[in-house]
């Protein structure tokens, strides 16, 4: 009986071992993907790394990627983030399952290292096939979009810490992320592009024919855009806020009916 212990202890040591050595190396793969990609810049605070060239066009879309997270609460000037452009979709497959996340998403982020992936691949798959009415959002197939949203899950947790948020919902997380990088870019024309005409789009149009995904994110925008535009939230209220999706819809839904009602008066 205590033969069979010592050979189960000693195959259970061994089997920790090798679980230890794999996430070791599935860490250093996820932190450190330099050398799967043949081309490297550092423009502004951003270290850019693609699998394919790097043109001024993917440089200057980071002035525009500035420009998106510099008017948000949580902007760093201090952060320094890496951010790995794939076009080849079998690279972005690679890091998502790494990851355990999903390889049709636009873009995903490390945190703890401040890595950003970001899937060329779908990105372009978006920009040929969204509504076009539906501009400022993720389903627009926007790269700079995808990128500033990304970041500003990093600069979100950097701010509040990790472990607050974490356990935001998901609702605030995602949407926050995506109000936050479009906010900047909306009102150029205020009759087609007021929060009120981008939630007729979601509430009344048949045609908004976005995957339930799509759908979902923007839902989320658009009810953290009514919270801090219409209720006047503060970023820190916002965060304290422990009002349910459900609850924060209906008060949205309730002031976009009200706003409907005032247009047909």
């Amino acid at each position: 009986m205590k033969l069979k212990l010592k050979i189960f202890i000693k195959w259970l040591l061994r089997f920790t071992i090798l679980l230890l050595l794999i996430e070791t190396v599935h860490f250093a793969i996820l932190a450190n993907p330099n050398i799967l990609f043949e081309h490297q810049i550092t423009y502004r605070r951003y270290t850019i790394y693609s699998d394919a060239s790097i043109t001024w066009e993917v440089l200057s879309a980071f002035d525009d990627v500035e420009e998106r997270i510099k008017t948000t609460d949580v902007f760093d000037l201090s952060f320094k983030p890496k951010i790995y452009i794939c076009h080849s979709k079998k690279l972005y497959s690679f890091f998502t399952f790494l990851l355990g996340m999903s390889s049709s998403s636009s873009g995903v982020n490390i945190s703890l290292v401040d890595n950003t992936f970001i899937n060329v691949p779908r990105i372009e798959f978006l920009k040929t096939s969204h509504d076009k009415r539906i501009k400022h959002s993720h389903i627009a197939g926007k790269t700079e979009q995808i990128i500033a949203h990304e970041l500003i899950h990093n600069l979100s947790q950097k701010k509040i810490g990790w472990s607050a948020y974490r356990i935001l919902p998901r609702w605030k997380r995602e949407g926050y992320a995506e109000y936050g990088s479009v906010n900047s870019k909306i009102g150029s024309d205020k009759k087609f592009e007021s929060l009120f005409e981008r939630s007729k789009i979601y509430f009344e149009d048949d045609l908004f024919n976005a995957p339930f995904h799509s759908k979902e994110y923007y839902k989320f925008q658009l009810i953290v855009e009514y919270l801090f535009e219409v209720e006047k939230n503060s970023f820190d209220e916002f965060i304290k806020n422990t009002n349910s999706e459900m609850s924060v819809f209906n008060d949205f839904q309730n002031w976009y009916k009200g706003m409907k009602n005032k247009i047909i008066n």
